[in-house]
């Protein structure tokens, strides 16, 4: 499949399973899901450019598709919410790693 082919497959795929992540109750899960929600259509595009079969450059596409939006990062690229450990790209790289491995087939060589 060419990549725009692949955007709405990733929108769909992630949506299931940010809905997923809201419905357990837990208030700060609630807020990742609602962030990652927001660019949702950006980090579709994102995932679907990338051609890869290990999980390191759609971690890397999913972090400029998440975080260049970040208003929290200092001209550096440095984020406060990430060195605390409370950074919404931390905590959703699992689940967009998850998703790519639904849309596209598993990862091998990693």
């Amino acid at each position: 499949m060419r990549p725009p082919e692949l955007v709405p497959l990733y929108e769909s795929a992630l949506r299931r399973r940010l809905e997923l992540l809201g419905e357990t109750g837990d208030e700060r899960a609630c807020a990742r899901a609602l962030l990652m929600e927001l660019r949702l259509h950006r980090l579709a595009q994102a995932l679907a450019a990338v051609q890869s079969d290990v999980p390191a450059p759609y971690a890397a596409a999913f972090e400029r598709a998440f975080c260049d939006l970040c208003e929290e990062r200092d001209e550096r690229g440095n984020c406060v919410f990430r060195e605390r450990g409370a950074c919404s790209y931390d905590a959703g790289l699992a689940l967009v790693l998850d998703t790519v491995e639904e849309v596209r087939g598993p990862f091998r060589g990693c």
